[in-house]
């Protein structure tokens, strides 16, 4: 019989992240149970907060969150009045969890939004001994890869291990969360702008005989549909298996199709969320590629210039994008190429060189999402608030984004800029 409860925040950019975690929570606390907290507006998810305080039988009531930079003004504000509506004694049963991006490189900023626990890193290891030494009223100091505040300190613990993706399933039964097939965790370029080579530098795949045995049980589960889909989760798809993470493997990705496709399932590789970089497409991985379900092929091209490319430290260059182009154009696949405007250190002219470049690429047939640079806290670039985007080239992006082939919430990410810089 349950008698407590894990209040879980239902966000729809990161819910994925609670996928390999609930099974977790399931298995361990099998007396307590999971309620998503789907609504938006903070006055009702503090009543639901209040009210599983009031009806729960166990001393202490866990709220998990995971959220991104973007998400923090949003947050502080569900926090506010989440804290607000609590006497003493019902705030010293709530135990506010936080995890994923922003929790991971910002704790500190975390802790100061009301939050007990700021989680760093990955989830799977951190997740059940925070329950079990609350539980068991053990020192905070034994949850590894956690910062908390004790007597007006912030304390933060050693990372734990590297999680092994095998010894987690990627899907939660109930409650019922089937994402994407993660078979990658990590990456070891240095993009200056990017936070995940400095969560999760250390790159890992999942194996083939897990992932058989995942796709089996989604075609199992999902056939009465008229289609199972089987998508993946990878920084760079065709890296999958490579042990220099420079060039692609391709028996690794040639046995990653014929493990999926054994089965009558649709396979999206290379699609959104297991996109492409653009050194790593060449004749060979197009004809792995031209596998997939999916003819558009998502690239992180990133910037039209060539110094531009060094300056992020992107690791490719100008010339390997446009190959990557004509190799998946004479594929008859379709190229989906997102680029980012208002880099640090960016002169005007070098984004110019980006927008002129998609004009080129857009009359190729290819497809575009445009993005503001964001200025994430723990990246190189986490304290340079980007350079200006000029109104002109504010207005010829505005322009482009009206063609049914470019898309990107330029102007949105734009007045983001500044709350997400003020949130370190």
């Amino acid at each position: 019989m349950n008698k407590g409860v894990f209040l879980v925040r239902f966000r729809k950019n990161t819910y994925y992240s609670f996928a390999s975690l609930l099974p977790i929570l399931v298995k361990n606390f099998p007396e307590f149970s999971i309620q998503f907290i789907r609504e938006k507006n903070p006055t009702i998810i503090a009543d639901i907060v209040l009210n599983s305080i009031n009806h729960s039988k166990t001393t202490k009531i866990f709220f998990f969150d995971s959220f991104m930079s973007v998400d923090v003004p949003i947050v502080k504000n569900e926090m506010l009045a989440i804290m607000k509506n609590l006497t003493k004694d019902q705030r010293k049963r709530l135990i506010a969890v936080a995890g994923g991006a922003h929790p991971t490189a910002a704790p500190i900023n975390t802790l100061d939004l009301g939050f007990d626990i700021s989680a760093k890193g990955e989830g799977e290891i951190i997740i059940e001994k925070i329950v079990r030494v609350i539980l068991s009223n053990d020192s905070w100091e034994l949850i590894p890869g956690i910062a908390y505040n004790d007597q007006g300190l912030v304390k933060q613990t050693p990372l734990p291990q590297k999680v092994v993706l095998d010894d987690y399933l990627p899907y939660s039964i109930e409650p019922s969360i089937h994402p994407p097939i993660e078979i990658s965790r990590g990456c070891s370029f240095g993009c200056k702008f990017c936070q995940v080579p400095r969560i999760l530098r250390s790159i890992r795949y999942r194996s083939l005989e897990s992932i058989d045995k995942i796709v089996k049980y989604y075609y199992e589960k999902f056939n009465h549909r008229s289609n199972v889909d089987i998508r993946f989760i990878s920084p760079n798809s065709l890296e999958y298996g490579s042990k220099d993470h420079r060039k692609p493997d391709l028996d690794s990705l040639w046995n990653l199709v014929k493990t999926v496709k054994k089965y009558p399932v649709r396979m999206f590789l290379g699609s959104f969320p297991s996109e492409i970089r653009p050194e790593f497409v060449n004749p060979k991985t197009v004809e792995i590629l031209q596998q997939s379900d999916s003819k558009i092929v998502a690239i992180g091209a990133q910037s039209g210039n060539e110094n531009m490319l060094q300056k992020m430290n992107r690791g490719h260059s100008l010339q390997e994008i446009l190959d990557c182009v004509d190799y998946l154009l004479e594929g008859d696949l379709i190229p989906q190429l997102d680029f980012i405007l208002g880099l640090p250190e960016e002169t005007v002219n070098e984004m110019w060189d980006t927008v002129n470049i998609v004009k080129k690429f857009v009359k190729k047939n290819c497809h575009i999402r445009f993005h503001a640079f964001l200025p994430l806290p723990g990246t190189p670039w986490g304290s340079n608030p980007g350079t200006p985007v000029p109104d002109d080239i504010v207005k010829e992006v505005g322009a482009l984004i009206q063609n049914p082939k470019v898309n990107g919430a330029f102007s949105k990410q734009l007045e983001l800029v500044k709350p997400v810089f003020s949130y370190r």
